[in-house]
């Protein structure tokens, strides 16, 4: 429909043809690669001179050194130091371990009081770990706390009790021969 005052070379925007606007590209990067390189420098700086790097429930990673544990934050960002032997949960994650905790003797006998079938004796850690529906932990104080989180663990840590007591049975029947436990 055309109007009465229209003047020669005026253009109606009716009759203007319709623009589609482009939207550009998203690019979509994920955050858990943004944390994986900013844990990779710190990760390379301090692969040599520490004792254990731990990537926490958080997000944080712990850098434990020779006299003190240097946190930084899920950004990167060093901000506090913690004492040498920070204990840690059985769901956090150790990366990088160049000295091993040893367990002691009360973490031994609590260990054959409780009877489990199976622990973990993660490298670095100076904890024992019990799974099951509710995780049990043996701290080197001798101090047993129950975790309801999932233990972070390789396999060549899991340690089955029974099996071993079977083997010794098995061998002591037969050939009489002496394992270690």
């Amino acid at each position: 429909m055309k109007s009465e005052c229209f003047i020669e070379g005026q253009i109606s925007i009716f009759d203007l043809p319709a623009i589609e606007v482009i939207k550009p590209k998203k690019i979509i990067i994920k955050e858990e690669t943004k944390e994986v390189d900013k844990f990779d420098t710190i990760t390379r700086l301090y692969s040599q001179s520490c004792s254990r790097i731990v990537k926490t429930l958080s997000g944080a990673l712990l850098v434990e050194l020779d006299d003190k544990t240097l946190y930084f934050n899920s950004s990167g960002i060093n901000e506090f130091s913690l004492p040498k032997d920070v204990g840690i949960m059985p769901g956090e994650e150790i990366l990088i371990v160049n000295s091993d905790k040893k367990i002691n003797e009360t973490q031994k006998q609590k260990l054959e009081a409780l009877k489990p079938k199976q622990y973990i004796k993660r490298k670095g850690d100076a904890n024992l770990i019990i799974p099951g529906e509710k995780t049990i932990v043996i701290n080197p104080k001798g101090w047993i706390l129950e975790y309801n989180q999932k233990p972070s663990y390789h396999s060549n840590e899991l340690i089955n009790t029974k099996f071993n007591l079977e083997i010794n049975e098995v061998d002591d029947k037969k050939n009489k021969i002496d394992l270690e436990t």
